[in-house]
């Protein structure tokens, strides 16, 4: 028996003899083993009985006590500036306790105090080296540790930020939160670790108790403690005291990984936290751990830990259908039937649990966002990147438990081939040298043609520097006489204008704009670049209509063949399609930017930061147009080469990472949009600076993912900051400026910050002169006035939306009744019931003739007989309310949970309908008829 095992078995002997004999049993030939044994034996009963005697000399308190002999007795003492308030618990690295500090602020805090028998010194010294990374960290599911010092005894002691809740496991019960609402919360679990692993703290302890869950708000708010503390506390190579006390082994059975239990310590890493996060999740899953703790706990040391090395977990889904009496209340606690709870499980959760849970780390997730990637993939119905493991992993499984026959099997046919593999080798080397060839052939083919493209490129500029020199004198002339010769009145009145000496840079523009006339009639090339100079101006300035207009212009001058290379016809045509792509003419800027890069591709070559730029806009131009595979493909391409051939930090390389890191948000990846622009808004701030305009739409981006994410702690101070910024820098009826005016407006609203919102909400409405936004802008502001209970203004609004839709919707389209459809709800719910019925059968004369046969056809004739019930127009409404339950009882059965809710619905309207009219028969009829459906969908 090694030295460990029988330490660990001489602790579990019961009495001095019996530990005696064990000894005399397993060391009669090994006299220095037992030795070894015994010395190990007293220092352990030395330090763990510290504790246990509470003879005084476990907290030696500030005031001077000579000694405490209940752990009730701890309650009023100092240590350090905390006065200790109330026992939290007790765990095996000492006692937890609630305390307030005296200075130099006052706040509540956990205090926890670390069993006697450990090295303080050595403790404290490994915990202030782990201090300087537990202080990066910053994260709201994260509590801090605060502090750390000994008491006047000489005893280490931690202080860390005090959680009130609940473990998320008893949350989640108490709760009865289903299969959905458990794994929103284990994301914000799986957010937390990857931000503890990205500042190099692994948390070797993660188990329900570390993870605290308390409301806020009527929010659920996760908080991960006791990070950082496993490390400080870990032993060091070649410490003699491992094993002072048996709770000093790292973790916690149930919840240690394989590599966690072989108790080397140097050989863990941020995949042990992984596995760790599997366990959380099949508890979350199934009520119970992989291995069950009453299991572990009666195994003996050795034993405990062969299970954990060794065997191979049961399935969620398989676990669930085993727990016989205690299925029930574990469905129960999930809102869902026993059977039900093992269908959901089986497949993609089962793949995802198991992948986190794998003995061999290399195939589990490589990061804790990896692992809430998967997640999010279940809960948005995507495909998930864990899968069961292949043939080939089984195969290997096998090898390593049948190595013996295997080896000699092998030999065999090693015998056998090797005089094949003799023979081939003559014939690869000859192929080999063919092949080397044939590279050193290529290699100076790529030469030349590098040659070639410098070469091209240098007679390309100097063409361009030439055509250039005669234009460039002439727009000189014309910008400083024409444009920024107007800045004085007396030279406004020279050119017969009127006098305005507050001359806006719009005025000046609109002004030469109408003076150039026929002036260069003779010189196309000089009026083509006047023309592009102040579309440039009128597209920062935001007025897309008109930059578009010149654009074309200046590009119908330079309309002859020889000119279509050109250098500032390409950049003239990149603007163009970028003025498109705002103004919402997609098509016609893919066209366009799909010419400027097979140009600059020709010209200068695939991997010129012009061309690399053409791809970038081509990429953002194809996501517009909802070819995302195309647009991610392209993107991909941009990144890999502007970060070898420009650098990660340069800009031209941050705009394509934000590019993709948006098309993640507009994906509802949310976590990785996260994950991916946090880095790029830090990168840009230092690069670009806070307040650049290539920055700000990176933070704008970051602040939607926390909204979207219920975040709104972090997303309203980044809209906030945006806003700022973009009305000193744009103005406030620059398009930038209103979509944040209206973000921030829907933020503020989503926060109960109702006036500030509408008074945003407003200004961005009143300000747009896009009809796209208009319409967004004026939906939202809607949504405010109903959640602030103004109904008069709500209804005014609700006129607006409708006028705004009959601009750009066709009234007799399906998308003009959804309309309809939504804003009758809406004034139903203010008991509006003639604007209600007035727009509900606008609603179904469309549908009934453009869809007769649509469930959402039948659903409008339900809710316009509720309109007319609620008028007391029984006869017809009970004819539309039977109309509809029909229509809907046809087709529900074979449609979605949604349509079956407003089957359910259309029932409650009969049954009301019934009672009102007073016909008993009835109302029994369609009450039974409810429960049955009700039973057979589980909807009530």
């Amino acid at each position: 028996m090694s030295e460990e095992s029988l330490f660990v078995a001489a602790l579990e002997a019961s009495g001095t003899d019996a530990r005696r004999r064990l000894l005399d049993e397993q060391c009669q030939d090994n006299p220095a083993l037992r030795q070894r044994v015994e010395r190990l034996l007293a220092n352990h009963d030395r330090a763990c009985g510290i504790l246990d005697r509470n003879d005084g000399r476990f907290l030696t308190p500030g005031n001077g006590s000579s000694g405490i002999h209940s752990r009730k007795e701890y309650i009023g003492k100092t240590v350090g500036p905390y006065r200790l308030t109330e026992l939290l618990g007790e765990g095996g690295f000492g006692l937890v306790f609630s305390a307030e500090q005296q200075s130099p602020l006052h706040r509540t805090v956990a205090l926890k105090i670390i069993r006697p028998g450990m090295d303080s010194r050595e403790i404290l010294a490994r915990f202030d080296r782990e201090r300087s990374a537990l202080a990066l960290m910053d994260h709201p599911n994260i509590a801090r540790v605060l502090d750390a010092g000994t008491t006047e005894n000489g005893h280490p002691y931690f202080v860390m930020e005090r959680v009130h809740g609940e473990p998320i496991t008893t949350y989640a019960d108490q709760k009865h939160l289903g299969i959905p609402e458990r794994l929103q919360l284990f994301l914000h679990v799986c957010q937390a670790v990857q931000h503890a692993h990205q500042k190099g703290i692994i948390h070797r302890d993660l188990k329900p108790t570390n993870i605290m869950v308390a409301e806020h708000d009527g929010q659920p708010t996760v908080k991960v403690i006791d990070f950082g503390i496993a490390k400080a506390l870990q032993q060091q190579p070649g410490d003699s005291s491992f094993y002072t006390c048996t709770a000093q082994m790292l973790g916690t059975p149930s919840y240690m990984s394989p590599e966690q239990v072989e108790m080397n310590h140097d050989d863990i890493d941020t995949r042990t936290d992984i596995y760790s996060l599997g366990v959380l999740l099949y508890e979350l899953l199934t009520g119970t751990t992989p291995f069950e703790r009453e299991r572990l706990e009666s195994a003996g040391f050795d034993e405990w830990r062969r299970i954990i090395r060794e065997e191979e977990p049961v399935l969620p889904s398989s676990r669930i259908t085993t727990l016989c009496m205690e299925a029930t209340t574990v469905s129960t606690n999930r809102r869902s039937e026993a059977r039900q709870l093992s269908r959901l499980c089986k497949g993609e959760l089962d793949w995802i649990a198991m992948k986190a849970l794998d003995k061999d780390r290399s195939r589990r997730y490589a990061t804790a966002i990896d692992l809430a990637r998967d997640v999010e993939h279940y809960l948005h119905h995507e495909p998930v990147d864990a899968s069961p493991p292949s043939s080939l992993y089984r195969f290997r499984k096998m090898l390593r438990r049948h190595r013996a026959a295997v080896l000699v099997t092998l030999l065999i046919m090693f015998l056998l081939i090797a005089g094949i593999i003799g023979t081939s080798i003559g014939l690869l080397q000859a192929k080999q040298a063919q092949l080397n060839e044939e590279q050193r052939a290529e290699q100076e083919k790529l030469q030349r043609q590098r040659a070639e493209r410098a070469e091209l490129e240098a007679r390309h500029q100097a063409n361009e520097a030439k055509k250039t020199s005669a234009v460039a004198s002439a727009l000189v002339q014309f910008l400083r006489k024409d444009l920024l010769g107007q800045a004085g009145s007396i030279t406004q009145l020279g050119s017969q204008q009127r006098p305005n000496p507050q001359l806006t840079v719009r005025e000046a523009l609109d002004r030469a704009s109408a003076r150039l006339g026929d002036r260069f009639k003779q010189e196309p090339d000089v009026e083509a670049a006047i023309l592009s100079t102040m579309a440039t101006s009128y597209q920062q300035l935001g007025q897309y209509d008109k930059a578009a207009s010149l654009f074309q212009q200046s590009l119908k001058l330079r309309n002859n063949e020889t000119d279509q290379d050109r250098e500032e016809v390409l950049q003239t045509q990149n603007q163009l399609a970028l003025v498109l792509r705002e103004l919402g003419r997609t098509k016609e800027a893919i066209v366009l930017h799909e010419k400027v890069r097979d140009a600059y591709s020709r010209l200068l070559g695939h991997e010129h930061p012009y061309t690399l730029t053409a791809m970038d806009n081509l990429a953002v131009a194809f996501r517009d147009a909802g070819r995302r595979t195309e647009a991610m493909k392209l993107l991909e391409q941009v990144r890999e080469a502007r970060t070898r051939v420009l650098g990660a930090e340069d800009p031209a390389t941050l705009v394509t990472y934000h590019n993709i890191a948006t098309m993640h948000l507009e994906a509802g990846n949310n976590i990785q949009a996260i994950a991916e622009l946090e880095p790029i808004c830090e990168a840009k701030k230092r690069v670009l600076g806070p307040d650049h305009l290539d920055t700000l739409p990176s933070i704008s981006n970051l602040a939607t993912a926390y909204w979207k994410t219920r975040q709104l702690d972090k997303s309203i101070p980044l809209f906030e900051s945006v806003l700022g910024a973009q009305r000193n820098q744009l103005g406030n009826t620059h398009p930038a400026t209103i979509g944040t005016m209206a973000n921030l407006g829907v933020n503020y609203r989503d926060a109960g910050r109702l006036d500030e919102a509408i008074t945003l909400l407003k200004q961005a409405l009143e300000t747009s002169k896009q009809q796209a936004v208009q319409l967004w802008v004026s939906n939202e502001l809607l949504l405010a006035y109903t959640k602030a209970g103004m109904k008069p203004e709500t209804v005014r609004m609700i006129h607006k939306n409708l006028s705004l839709h009959e601009v750009k919707t066709n009234q007799t389209s399906l998308e003009y009744a959804a309309v309809l459809a939504n804003h009758a709800a809406t004034l139903m719910g203010m008991k509006e019931w003639g604007e209600a019925e007035s727009m509900l059968r606008k609603c179904l004369a469309i549908r009934q003739t453009k869809a007769s046969d649509n469930w959402l056809t039948f659903h409008a004739q339900s809710q316009l007989g509720g309109c007319l019930l609620s008028q007391k127009q029984y006869a017809e409404a009970e004819t539309l309310l039977l109309q509809g339950y029909r229509g809907l009882r046809n087709i529900t059965p074979k449609q979605s949970e949604q349509q079956h809710s407003r089957l359910i619905l259309a029932m409650d309207r009969l049954i009301q309908l019934y009672t009102e009219i007073n016909k008993p028969d009835e109302v029994k009829k369609w009450q039974t008829e409810k429960e049955s459906l009700s039973k057979l969908t589980g909807i009530k």
